[in-house]
């Protein structure tokens, strides 16, 4: 920006001449006496506007403070008593410079001050000739109106640019552009002479002004990042400030970019790397970092932290039958209970898969972590809307490590809470708390699934067939087919414990078309050899029904061996009722079109109610074993043996009656409609080879 130097001439040289035409500039004569004030009034109004005032009046303050005039023409006198107005016009004035004219004699020189010498652009000592005077005020217009000039064109380009810049003079502001004002939502007149650092939030002024301090008198630019304007919304910014000269005075420019979509997207990134997205809740980084932190002042204050995983029942099979939108509003009601409950210093947070874990870390309350166990589940077990009008209710286990007595790092602290969650799951209890015995246990349970990944390809696996004996002719009339795993390490592993393991890994889908395949080969086998063995059952796993393959599965096995679906009987547990749905209601409909006999396994100890059992697609009940101990002695199972003979008979189903281990069981069945019998009494499982001959010598003619 030009600035304009006081220069003192008494030359006659003419540096511009006169103006030909009259200027519409208006020249503000301000001396002492009158007639001087004439003289020069006359000297100049052929040329320009020209209005003359008295010194030290209150008509010529008012006039300096408008913007009426172009330029003043001044004696020492005048200059001294308005020079305060003068040199505020003169820094601020929109903020164009105002050239001023001291006129005086050569022997007053001494009479313009500093602070004066400060404020006029230029000198001229009297006398001089008119000619002179015209052309040193063309040269002061001319350079005015170039600085309004480019001024004006570096304001507009100013104004244009999408980030605020304010001009900053002693601490407050001297321009503003337009995007600044628009953020701020003020007009400029309101910004003008307003400090700076209360544009900006309490907090951040230190080190606001701390960066303005710090760019005073640098010649390269200071930054100060994220910082908010103190608005109603909020406004980050970034601010950049430049130490420059403006008006003969230093000031500092001040440039404002809007950072807030920035900001805003760098926290949430952080905010995901800490928190859940579904539940609010924390994840599972911030679990460990907040659960380090809390045994750290554990170890300083000697006290305890309770770790609480807390696992949704069925929540898969929750989310299969009402969908994935209906288990998302489950966890999010959930997590906010769980979160309105346990507040600071305890830690909640979701782990995944319908899991939650609560660290309770508060030294100052009761941590009887079995109060805390049955407070969860009730919170949890509470009917939570789904839907306008439909409540749903979802039960809960809850797995608990401690701080000192079961480790004393985070994730150990996590993975003992597993471990008791699991065997909370395995014994069918609501809550475990850690022993080092389950780790024993887990440990095994691992190595043990590891073996059966490999069981099959190994052989491990073989097949035992257990003949059920028709009551009507009193001959062998089918068998089942049972399972049995016999590994190197292990010796022979129980079903009950690597059938429910083979379930919980996903590897019953190709064991068990591994059993449908070897029942299928073993009857072709017998077919060749001319045993008719009648139909062999085999058990399907709820999960198989499930999947939505299982129909083809079952056709191309009968077909690769040419097995008929006569000789096929395929049984599900009634347990598996639970889970009832269309999808599985169309399978097993289509499995017995296909002519295959369906069967109930383990009737009476699962959940089909009676009324609902005429509508399942099954031709065979299977009366569990349960009901067959007590007999002959108690009556009650006799009755209830009884009872489902009855109604098996009234809906058109023959029945079996299963774990018959003695003379006297059976001898209490045996004048009772069933159809047939199975269990130890007649025939342990046995090989195929075994079965076979037992069938040949029943076909031995007498």
């Amino acid at each position: 920006m030009t600035q304009f130097q006081p220069n003192v001439t008494n030359s006659l040289e003419t540096v511009d001449p006169p103006p030909l035409e009259r200027s519409n500039e208006m020249i503000l004569i301000a001396v002492t006496g009158a007639q001087d004030s004439k003289l020069l009034s006359q000297q100049l109004s052929p040329y320009y506007q020209v209005c003359s005032l008295e010194p030290g009046t209150e008509a010529l303050e008012q006039r300096l403070q408008s913007s009426e005039f172009d330029l003043a023409i001044l004696d020492g006198i005048a200059l001294d008593r308005h020079w305060q107005t003068l040199g505020q016009r003169k820094a601020t004035h929109e903020p164009i410079l105002l050239p001023l004219l001291l006129v005086s004699s050569r022997q007053n020189l001494g009479y313009v001050t500093r602070n004066l010498w400060q404020i006029v652009d230029e000198i001229i000592i009297t006398p001089i000739e008119r000619r002179e005077l015209v052309a040193r005020i063309n040269i002061l217009l001319r350079a005015r109106r170039y600085s309004q000039e480019w001024q004006s064109r570096y304001f507009m380009l100013a104004d244009a640019a999408a980030i605020g810049i304010a001009l900053v003079q002693e601490g407050t502001i001297a321009w503003a552009n337009r995007t600044l004002t628009d953020w701020l939502q003020q007009p400029l007149t309101a910004l003008l002479g307003h400090p700076l650092l209360k544009l900006v939030c309490p907090e951040d002024r230190p080190r606001v002004d701390q960066a303005i301090q710090n760019s005073t008198g640098w010649l390269g630019a200071v930054t100060c990042d994220e910082v908010y304007l103190d608005l109603p919304q909020k406004c980050a910014v970034e601010l950049r400030f430049q130490s420059l000269s403006y008006g003969d005075r230093p000031a500092i420019l001040a440039l404002l970019t809007d950072i807030t979509e920035r900001v805003n997207y760098h926290k949430h990134l952080i905010w995901q790397t800490q928190f859940d997205a579904l539940t609010g809740l924390a994840n599972r980084h911030r679990l460990i970092t907040r659960l380090e932190q809390a045994i750290g002042y554990a170890q300083q204050q000697h006290h305890q932290i309770i770790l609480l995983r807390i696992d949704l029942n069925r929540f898969k099979d929750f989310n299969d039958a009402w969908g994935q939108t209906a288990g998302d509003v489950l966890l999010r009601n959930i997590a906010q209970r769980l979160a309105e409950d346990f507040t600071e210093p305890h830690t909640v947070a979701y782990w995944g898969a319908g899991e939650f874990v609560i660290a309770l870390a508060d030294p100052s309350a009761d941590l009887d972590w079995l109060a805390w166990v049955d407070h969860i589940i009730q919170r949890i077990s509470a009917p939570c809307g789904i839907e306008e009008d439909r409540e749903v209710s979802i039960s809960c286990r809850v797995g608990i490590s401690r701080y000192p007595q079961d480790s004393h790092e985070a994730e150990s602290l996590v993975r003992k809470a597993g471990v008791a969650l699991s065997a909370a799951k395995q014994q069918g209890l609501s809550h475990a708390l850690y022993t080092p015995g389950l780790m024993t246990d887990l440990s095994q349970r691992v190595a043990l699934e590891e073996a059966l990944r490999h069981a099959l390809e190994r052989n491990e696996l073989y097949l035992l067939y257990q003949p059920k004996l028709n009551l009507s002719t009193g001959r062998i009339d089918g068998a089942e087919a049972l399972l049995r795993w016999r590994n190197p390490a292990w010796g022979e592993v129980s079903p009950g414990q690597f059938i429910p393991l083979a379930e919980a890994t996903g590897l019953i889908y190709d064991i068990g078309a591994w059993v449908l395949r070897e029942v299928c080969c073993q009857i072709h086998q017998w077919s060749e050899e001319g045993l008719c063995l009648g139909r062999i059952a085999v058990n399907l796993s709820g999960l198989q029904i499930q999947r939505g393959d299982l129909v083809e599965v079952v056709r191309h096995t009968m077909a690769d061996f040419g097995i008929h679906p006569a000789q096929i009987e395929l049984e599900v547990t009634e347990s598996f009722f639970l889970h009832y749905n269309d999808h599985i209601d169309t399978t097993l409909r289509t499995l017995m079109d296909l002519g295959i006999t369906l069967a109930i396994d383990d009737f009476g100890t699962g959940y089909a109610s009676l009324a609902y059992l005429k509508h399942l697609p099954f031709n065979v009940i299977k009366i569990d074993k349960s009901f067959v101990d007590g007999l002959p002695d108690h009556q009650g199972d006799l009755a209830i043996v009884r009872a489902i003979i009855a109604m098996a008979k009234s809906l058109g189903l023959k029945t079996v009656v299963e774990g018959v281990e003695t003379e006297d069981q059976y001898a209490c069945l045996a004048h009772e409609e069933v159809t047939w019998f199975q269990g130890f009494w007649y025939s342990r499982p046995i090989s195929p080879a075994v079965l076979g001959d037992l069938v040949r010598q029943q076909m031995a003619p007498p």
